[in-house]
């Protein structure tokens, strides 16, 4: 087995790749760096999924994530599938408006689905695959240590990761799928990015053995995938899917930047950097909330309690 480790899955790296069959990325001081996809050398960490077991042998944890890299393909096809609304003559008149207004309700601009198990269930563990593998969640990790006063520890970050991914696949197998949703927000006009930290509010919900929380994760340039769990949600739907319009597609990619420490990937243009990801740090929005997530929970149908106008804003780094 190689020791070389993808914490993006290539399957998933193909959906980036340009004409050219290059995935671009760049690095907080700007530099601009291309390299081909189908040679795997992208996104990897040498033994990042291998670690000591007893100090005699190692464990190797990188065949755990198969069952999520396969179904990569299949996935993608029935997000593509959940269309939103077209540029039909009954719609256009809302989606022109939607690009202008960034007041709009996104429940006028979406349409509504209900995923099947199957297919909830793969797109739920791809997602917490690719949070679990994140060098963001990683460095999270390693560093649990330091809560004692120890020092960073690798082969901890690696069992913390291992164990909680298989924590999260036997939730998924078991527990029910109600108040779980997935926001599909498509963009023709202007391209995601992705990054090596994404918003997470949900992996660190695993050590009380649940699903609870939210995550912004793209799975393309042109799909971003927002997912939602909480006791406090509206029944019905459990996928809603709506046409971004460019400035939404830039306010998550400068969330992507805010998680991100070294590396945004892109297909064609390179993003503008942000002051949040020239600090060369993982940061975190605090409560992984902001405007614009407060919208998408909206459109997800989660309850909010009294005291949530208390949160804090986007402004607010950790």
């Amino acid at each position: 087995m190689s020791r070389e480790h993808h914490w993006w899955p290539v399957a998933l790296q193909r959906y980036w790749a340009n004409r050219a069959g290059e995935v671009s990325w760049i690095d907080p001081s700007g530099q601009i760096t291309r390299k081909k996809v189908q040679n795997r050398n992208i996104a990897k960490k040498a033994r990042g999924h291998t670690y000591l077991k007893g100090n005699v042998f190692e464990y190797c944890f990188e065949p755990d994530f198969s069952d999520a890299d396969n179904s990569i393909h299949e996935v993608m096809a029935r997000l593509r599938d959940l269309k939103p609304l077209s540029w039909a003559t009954s719609e256009i008149f809302t989606l022109l408006r939607a690009s202008f207004n960034n007041n709009l309700n996104l429940s006028s601009l979406s349409k509504f689905y209900t995923l099947n198990k199957k297919t909830h269930r793969q797109l739920l563990v791809l997602i917490f695959s690719l949070l679990l593998r994140s060098p963001a969640c990683r460095d999270k990790f390693e560093n649990y240590p330091a809560i004692f006063g120890l020092p960073k520890n690798d082969d901890i970050g690696k069992i913390n990761m291992s164990q909680s991914y298989k924590t999260v696949c036997e939730l998924v197998e078991r527990s029910r799928l109600s108040n779980q949703f997935f926001v599909i927000i498509r963009s023709p006009w202007k391209e995601f990015i992705f990054a090596d930290g994404l918003l997470d509010g949900i992996s660190e919900n695993l050590f009380a053995n649940r699903i609870n929380g939210h995550a912004l994760v793209p799975l393309s340039p042109e799909i971003c995938v927002y997912f939602c769990a909480t006791s406090r949600m509206a029944s019905g739907s459990n996928v809603a899917t709506f046409t971004a319009a460019p400035w939404q597609v830039n306010w998550i990619n400068d969330l992507m930047q805010i998680y991100a420490k070294n590396h945004l990937f892109f297909r064609s243009r390179p993003p503008k950097l942000t002051k949040e990801f020239k600090r060369k740090q993982f940061l975190q929005l605090e409560y992984h909330r902001d405007e614009l997530i407060d919208e998408l929970d909206k459109l997800a149908g989660v309850r909010r309690g009294p005291d949530y106008s208390n949160w804090p804003v986007s402004s607010r780094l950790t």
